[in-house]
Protein backbone atom coordinates (compact mmCIF):
# COMPACT_ATOMS: atom_id res chain seq x y z
CA UNK A 1 0.00 0.00 0.00
CA UNK A 2 1.42 3.55 -0.90
CA UNK A 3 -0.67 6.48 0.71
CA UNK A 4 -0.29 9.44 -2.20
CA UNK A 5 -2.51 12.06 -0.30
CA UNK A 6 -4.18 12.36 2.58
CA UNK A 7 -7.02 14.94 3.68
CA UNK A 8 -7.47 16.52 6.65
CA UNK A 9 -9.58 19.13 8.65
CA UNK A 10 -6.44 21.64 9.79
CA UNK A 11 -6.31 20.20 13.24
CA UNK A 12 -3.24 20.93 14.58
CA UNK A 13 -2.16 17.54 15.38
CA UNK A 14 -2.10 16.55 11.28
CA UNK A 15 1.03 17.97 9.78
CA UNK A 16 2.68 16.70 13.46
CA UNK A 17 1.93 13.23 12.56
CA UNK A 18 2.81 13.34 9.23
CA UNK A 19 6.43 14.23 10.56
CA UNK A 20 5.98 11.14 12.74
CA UNK A 21 4.74 9.41 9.92
CA UNK A 22 7.45 10.36 7.97
CA UNK A 23 5.50 10.93 5.34
CA UNK A 24 5.97 13.46 2.60
CA UNK A 25 2.45 13.64 0.50
CA UNK A 26 0.32 16.09 -0.91
CA UNK A 27 -2.38 17.15 1.74
CA UNK A 28 -6.26 18.34 0.65
CA UNK A 29 -7.69 20.67 3.43
CA UNK A 30 -11.81 19.91 4.47
CA UNK A 31 -13.17 22.39 2.20
CA UNK A 32 -16.63 22.09 3.90
CA UNK A 33 -14.93 23.27 7.46
CA UNK A 34 -13.17 26.46 5.54
CA UNK A 35 -16.61 26.89 4.30
CA UNK A 36 -18.07 26.83 7.66
CA UNK A 37 -15.40 28.69 9.72
CA UNK A 38 -16.11 31.96 6.85
CA UNK A 39 -19.77 31.72 7.08
CA UNK A 40 -19.46 31.81 11.30
CA UNK A 41 -17.49 35.36 10.39
CA UNK A 42 -20.31 36.70 8.46
CA UNK A 43 -22.97 35.29 11.12
CA UNK A 44 -20.90 36.89 13.80
CA UNK A 45 -20.64 40.18 11.77
CA UNK A 46 -24.03 40.39 11.48
CA UNK A 47 -24.99 39.58 15.03
CA UNK A 48 -22.82 42.51 15.56
CA UNK A 49 -24.00 44.70 13.31
CA UNK A 50 -27.49 43.88 14.86
CA UNK A 51 -26.60 44.67 18.07
CA UNK A 52 -25.03 47.97 17.04
CA UNK A 53 -28.37 48.69 15.33
CA UNK A 54 -30.42 48.07 18.70
CA UNK A 55 -28.36 50.15 20.18
CA UNK A 56 -28.23 52.92 18.20
CA UNK A 57 -32.22 52.64 17.76
CA UNK A 58 -32.34 52.68 21.84
CA UNK A 59 -30.23 55.99 22.24
CA UNK A 60 -32.62 57.86 19.79
CA UNK A 61 -35.49 56.53 21.87
CA UNK A 62 -34.03 58.48 24.85
CA UNK A 63 -33.44 61.51 23.22
CA UNK A 64 -36.74 61.48 21.89
CA UNK A 65 -38.15 61.32 25.28
CA UNK A 66 -35.73 63.72 26.49
CA UNK A 67 -35.22 61.82 29.16
CA UNK A 68 -31.42 62.33 29.33
CA UNK A 69 -30.13 65.53 31.34
CA UNK A 70 -27.68 66.56 28.23
CA UNK A 71 -29.85 65.71 25.11
CA UNK A 72 -26.59 67.53 23.35
CA UNK A 73 -23.74 64.76 24.33
CA UNK A 74 -26.35 62.33 23.89
CA UNK A 75 -27.03 63.31 20.22
CA UNK A 76 -23.12 63.15 19.46
CA UNK A 77 -23.22 59.39 21.34
CA UNK A 78 -25.96 58.57 18.97
CA UNK A 79 -24.42 59.58 15.99
CA UNK A 80 -21.28 57.52 16.73
CA UNK A 81 -22.93 54.71 17.48
CA UNK A 82 -25.29 54.85 14.05
CA UNK A 83 -22.17 55.23 11.92
CA UNK A 84 -20.39 52.33 13.49
CA UNK A 85 -23.70 49.97 13.26
CA UNK A 86 -24.08 50.88 9.42
CA UNK A 87 -20.57 50.27 9.18
CA UNK A 88 -20.77 46.45 10.20
CA UNK A 89 -23.64 46.56 8.08
CA UNK A 90 -21.48 47.52 5.11
CA UNK A 91 -18.79 44.86 6.47
CA UNK A 92 -21.06 41.99 7.56
CA UNK A 93 -22.88 42.33 3.47
CA UNK A 94 -18.98 42.24 1.48
CA UNK A 95 -17.67 39.44 3.78
CA UNK A 96 -21.29 37.66 2.92
CA UNK A 97 -20.02 38.54 -0.85
CA UNK A 98 -16.39 37.48 -0.80
CA UNK A 99 -17.24 34.05 1.12
CA UNK A 100 -19.55 33.65 -1.74
CA UNK A 101 -16.24 34.28 -4.00
CA UNK A 102 -14.58 31.53 -2.00
CA UNK A 103 -17.21 28.90 -1.75
CA UNK A 104 -16.88 29.26 -6.19
CA UNK A 105 -12.95 29.10 -5.69
CA UNK A 106 -13.51 25.68 -4.33
CA UNK A 107 -15.63 24.51 -6.51
CA UNK A 108 -14.59 21.30 -8.56
CA UNK A 109 -17.44 21.77 -11.41
CA UNK A 110 -19.31 25.59 -12.50
CA UNK A 111 -22.57 24.44 -12.04
CA UNK A 112 -23.59 27.20 -14.06
CA UNK A 113 -21.63 26.34 -17.80
CA UNK A 114 -20.27 22.91 -16.55
CA UNK A 115 -16.52 24.21 -16.49
CA UNK A 116 -14.57 21.53 -14.94
CA UNK A 117 -12.13 24.06 -12.69
CA UNK A 118 -8.19 23.89 -12.73
CA UNK A 119 -5.88 25.28 -10.16
CA UNK A 120 -5.18 28.65 -12.37
CA UNK A 121 -8.20 29.57 -12.47
CA UNK A 122 -9.23 28.90 -8.68
CA UNK A 123 -6.30 30.09 -7.50
CA UNK A 124 -6.24 33.61 -9.00
CA UNK A 125 -10.14 33.10 -7.59
CA UNK A 126 -8.66 33.00 -4.09
CA UNK A 127 -6.19 35.10 -4.00
CA UNK A 128 -8.77 38.12 -5.18
CA UNK A 129 -11.10 37.10 -2.16
CA UNK A 130 -7.86 37.23 0.01
CA UNK A 131 -6.72 40.77 -1.14
CA UNK A 132 -10.00 42.13 -0.84
CA UNK A 133 -10.66 40.29 3.01
CA UNK A 134 -7.35 42.34 3.79
CA UNK A 135 -8.68 45.79 3.36
CA UNK A 136 -11.11 45.53 6.63
CA UNK A 137 -9.25 46.24 9.50
CA UNK A 138 -12.14 44.34 11.80
CA UNK A 139 -10.26 42.11 14.32
CA UNK A 140 -13.04 39.08 13.16
CA UNK A 141 -12.00 39.48 9.94
CA UNK A 142 -8.39 39.34 10.32
CA UNK A 143 -8.76 36.24 12.46
CA UNK A 144 -10.56 34.76 9.14
CA UNK A 145 -7.65 35.75 6.33
CA UNK A 146 -4.70 34.20 8.96
CA UNK A 147 -6.60 30.97 9.39
CA UNK A 148 -7.52 31.38 5.09
CA UNK A 149 -3.42 32.22 4.61
CA UNK A 150 -2.63 29.25 6.97
CA UNK A 151 -4.05 26.87 4.52
CA UNK A 152 -4.08 28.25 1.18
CA UNK A 153 -1.30 26.27 -0.20
CA UNK A 154 -3.16 22.73 0.78
CA UNK A 155 -6.77 24.34 -0.12
CA UNK A 156 -6.82 23.11 -4.22
CA UNK A 157 -4.50 20.10 -4.00
CA UNK A 158 -8.16 18.27 -5.66
CA UNK A 159 -7.16 19.88 -8.55
CA UNK A 160 -4.08 18.83 -8.84
CA UNK A 161 -5.65 15.16 -8.59
CA UNK A 162 -8.38 15.60 -10.81
CA UNK A 163 -5.52 16.44 -13.48
CA UNK A 164 -3.84 13.44 -13.20
CA UNK A 165 -7.06 11.47 -13.39
CA UNK A 166 -8.66 13.91 -16.07
CA UNK A 167 -5.95 14.48 -18.47
CA UNK A 168 -5.88 10.29 -20.04
CA UNK A 169 -9.83 10.81 -20.24
CA UNK A 170 -9.27 13.58 -22.16
CA UNK A 171 -6.99 11.92 -24.12
CA UNK A 172 -9.52 8.94 -25.24
CA UNK A 173 -12.12 11.14 -25.58
CA UNK A 174 -10.11 13.39 -28.59
CA UNK A 175 -9.39 10.30 -30.00
CA UNK A 176 -13.65 9.72 -30.29
CA UNK A 177 -14.47 13.28 -31.21
CA UNK A 178 -11.27 15.24 -33.38
CA UNK A 179 -13.22 18.09 -32.96
CA UNK A 180 -12.24 20.71 -30.04
CA UNK A 181 -15.61 22.46 -29.91
CA UNK A 182 -17.50 19.26 -29.28
CA UNK A 183 -15.24 17.88 -26.81
CA UNK A 184 -15.36 20.35 -24.97
CA UNK A 185 -19.51 20.72 -25.18
CA UNK A 186 -19.32 17.03 -23.99
CA UNK A 187 -17.26 17.42 -21.35
CA UNK A 188 -19.15 20.69 -20.24
CA UNK A 189 -22.59 18.41 -20.89
CA UNK A 190 -21.47 15.68 -18.61
CA UNK A 191 -19.95 17.85 -15.15
CA UNK A 192 -22.76 19.97 -15.48
CA UNK A 193 -25.14 17.06 -15.26
CA UNK A 194 -23.04 15.78 -12.36
CA UNK A 195 -22.55 18.83 -10.59
CA UNK A 196 -26.40 19.75 -10.85
CA UNK A 197 -27.71 16.18 -9.30
CA UNK A 198 -24.80 16.51 -6.01
CA UNK A 199 -26.87 19.51 -5.54
CA UNK A 200 -29.94 17.96 -5.27
CA UNK A 201 -28.85 15.49 -3.77
CA UNK A 202 -27.32 17.29 -0.67
CA UNK A 203 -30.43 18.98 -0.38
CA UNK A 204 -30.38 21.95 -2.66
CA UNK A 205 -33.80 21.56 -4.41
CA UNK A 206 -34.16 24.71 -6.50
CA UNK A 207 -31.54 23.14 -8.24
CA UNK A 208 -33.82 20.11 -9.38
CA UNK A 209 -35.32 21.32 -12.55
CA UNK A 210 -31.49 22.89 -13.52
CA UNK A 211 -30.57 19.17 -13.31
CA UNK A 212 -33.71 17.58 -15.19
CA UNK A 213 -32.83 19.44 -17.92
CA UNK A 214 -29.23 18.83 -17.54
CA UNK A 215 -29.40 15.20 -17.13
CA UNK A 216 -31.95 15.04 -20.17
CA UNK A 217 -29.21 16.85 -22.46
CA UNK A 218 -26.56 14.70 -21.42
CA UNK A 219 -28.49 11.75 -22.39
CA UNK A 220 -29.92 13.25 -25.67
CA UNK A 221 -25.71 12.99 -25.98
CA UNK A 222 -24.70 10.12 -25.56
CA UNK A 223 -27.99 8.65 -27.81
CA UNK A 224 -27.16 4.54 -27.59
CA UNK A 225 -23.43 5.51 -28.57
CA UNK A 226 -22.06 2.45 -25.99
CA UNK A 227 -17.72 4.68 -26.30
CA UNK A 228 -20.29 8.11 -25.46
CA UNK A 229 -21.79 6.34 -22.51
CA UNK A 230 -18.24 4.74 -21.22
CA UNK A 231 -16.58 7.74 -21.80
CA UNK A 232 -19.75 9.81 -19.63
CA UNK A 233 -19.07 7.25 -16.98
CA UNK A 234 -16.01 6.92 -16.59
CA UNK A 235 -15.60 11.27 -16.35
CA UNK A 236 -18.50 10.85 -13.57
CA UNK A 237 -16.70 7.98 -11.45
CA UNK A 238 -13.63 10.62 -12.03
CA UNK A 239 -15.35 13.27 -10.40
CA UNK A 240 -17.30 11.58 -8.05
CA UNK A 241 -13.88 10.02 -7.06
CA UNK A 242 -12.10 13.57 -6.15
CA UNK A 243 -11.37 13.58 -2.48
CA UNK A 244 -12.03 16.98 -0.96
CA UNK A 245 -13.53 16.17 2.85
CA UNK A 246 -11.72 14.31 5.54
CA UNK A 247 -15.04 13.26 6.80
CA UNK A 248 -15.55 9.30 6.95
CA UNK A 249 -19.37 9.64 7.42
CA UNK A 250 -18.91 11.97 4.53
CA UNK A 251 -17.44 10.29 2.60
CA UNK A 252 -19.65 7.02 2.85
CA UNK A 253 -22.47 8.73 2.12
CA UNK A 254 -21.31 10.13 -0.67
CA UNK A 255 -20.56 6.75 -1.82
CA UNK A 256 -24.25 5.12 -0.90
CA UNK A 257 -25.28 8.20 -2.88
Amino acid sequence: LTITGLAEDAAKMYPASLREAELSVQVQKDVWHIETTAGQTVTDLERQALKGMERSERLLRQIEKGTTPDNAARLDEWLKADDAAERLVDLSAEVRRLRGHLCDALELVDWRSGEIRSREINEWLLNEVLKELRTFDHPRVCKLVSYLEDQQDEMLTFLDWLEIQLTPWQRHLAQWLPDETQQAFFQSSVARAWRLNRAVANGHTTFRSQAEFASALMSELLSDDPIAIQLAEELLNILEGVVRTSCAAEAINSILR
